[in-house]
């Protein structure tokens, strides 16, 4: 899967998805939509739950994410792949496919999850988990 691949109401069916989180897809993507797309749709609503239950169920992409300075938000930021940050990341919660890494820190407010690794030049720091 890549975060271009399609998720569906059908597709969630067959997960076994539980009927909140289809109730909450077909009211924001009632055509389907791509995968990256539905994970930065739950990222500004903070949609934890959802966000990890997508990334357990789709999977890991192979694909990297690089972004130059910092990524700080108000809200959450959930990434299929490899996040890779030159600068400090200060999120609600972050959560990865495969990797995390920071040229300085990682500061989440709530948590921090990735499937392989979280790496931070100067320190990290997770509000709950």
């Amino acid at each position: 899967m890549t975060g271009k691949s399609k998720i569906t109401r059908k597709w969630l069916v067959e997960q076994d998805a539980c009927q909140e989180g289809i109730t909450w897809f077909d009211e924001h993507f009632p055509k389907g939509g791509a995968y990256q797309n539905v994970l930065d749709a739950l990222a500004l609503e903070n949609r934890i739950d959802y966000a990890q239950w997508l990334i357990d169920h789709a999977g890991a992409t192979k694909e990297i994410r690089k972004i130059e300075g910092d990524l700080a938000l108000e809200h959450s930021f959930f990434f299929s792949g490899s996040l890779q940050v030159t600068g400090r990341i200060a999120v609600h919660f972050l959560a990865a496919g495969t990797g995390i890494k920071a040229g300085t820190g990682i500061k989440a407010g709530t948590g921090i999850k990735a499937g392989w690794g979280i790496e931070a030049g100067t320190g990290i720091e997770a509000g709950t988990g």
